[in-house]
């Protein structure tokens, strides 16, 4: 289930909602620390799942009804990148570039190094045809969150609810800025701790 209990904070936020729509970038195995997994499951939420690491394709379609993308999202589409998986601790996996940046540089110096091609956001969207209003994306991405938002078109899709690891890197202060510049609010700083989440309150300016 969710590690800061993220699942429980949408909920709060959308009312109890059932049938929302979710995107959950860096999916790890599906069910362990998803931030999606109850809404899935207990709420009849439907949606998207992303996660480059082939180890764990084959758990999350056990555990999930969710489409799953086993691309890396990025900037844009069509990037070769350098994925390090690490076999002991996979939700750590990263792209190369930022795999030594933050608390976890450590116990990603073992890994597994394989290229893979990029897809953008919005093409991830595009091509499961998501809804244009979407009440929850989930990005957990081990350092690439910031590239990721930089792609996304806010005009084109209205997200509610954002839930964004930083890792407390300077990452962090990169996120903030863009998420207000979207007309957005960040909320329970302290409780979402490593993480960033943002509800939606306004245009983009």
């Amino acid at each position: 289930m969710a590690q800061l209990q993220q699942d429980r904070w949408v909920l709060h936020e959308l009312g109890e909602k059932r049938n929302g729509f979710f995107v959950e970038v860096g999916a790890f195995d599906g069910k362990h620390l998803s931030n999606t997994y109850l809404l899935e499951k207990e709420y009849g939420w439907t949606g998207l799942l992303a996660e480059p690491n082939p180890l764990m394709a084959a758990s999350i379609r056990a555990n999930r009804t969710a489409p799953l993308c086993e691309m890396p999202v990025g900037q844009a589409s069509g990037q070769e990148v350098t994925m390090l998986f690490v076999d002991k601790n996979p939700q750590i996996s990263a792209m190369e570039q930022h795999a030594f940046n933050d608390m976890h540089a450590d116990l990603r110096k073992r890994h597994k190094s394989v290229r893979q091609k990029t897809i953008s956001l919005n093409d991830l969207l595009g091509s499961y045809d998501a809804p244009s209003e979407i009440d929850f994306v989930s990005i957990d991405t081990e350092g690439s969150e910031p590239e990721i938002l930089a792609g996304f078109d806010f005009d084109r899709y209205r997200v509610q609810l954002f839930a964004i690891e930083h890792n407390y890197t300077p990452a962090q202060q990169v996120i903030d800025d863009l998420m207000k510049s979207k007309g957005y609010e960040r909320v329970y700083q302290e409780w979402s701790r490593f993480d960033a989440w943002y509800r939606r309150v306004g245009k983009a300016t």
